[in-house]
């Protein structure tokens, strides 16, 4: 083989590999991301913003109750367990139903 062949062929063989590395990161770092859970994934801060935008839509369709974030909104939230409560003395909820 000539020196242009060899140096091509080397070339090839780096980039191959460098593809290859690519590809193995890219599976690995796939296969640990799917099994993080979703508070690991987003961040705590972004995960309770989304837990509370829940918790805000939940009261809305549920209970007919607007939260707006403010501390007059605890008063609304008190009013839903006390219901919840109500409820749950008349009729006890079952494990499987909160789990």
């Amino acid at each position: 083989m000539t020196k242009k062949k060899n140096g091509r062929l080397i070339a090839l063989i780096s980039v191959l590999l460098v593809l290859g590395g690519y590809v193995l990161f890219l599976l690995y770092y796939n296969y640990f991301y799917s099994r993080l859970s979703e508070v690991e994934k987003m961040g705590v801060s972004r995960y309770m913003e989304k837990k509370a935008n829940e918790a805000i839509d939940s009261a809305r369709e549920k209970y007919d109750v607007e939260l707006d974030r403010t501390p007059e909104s605890i008063e609304a939230v008190e009013k839903i367990l006390k219901q919840l409560r109500a409820r749950h003395v008349n009729k006890p909820v079952e494990d499987s139903t909160i789990y």
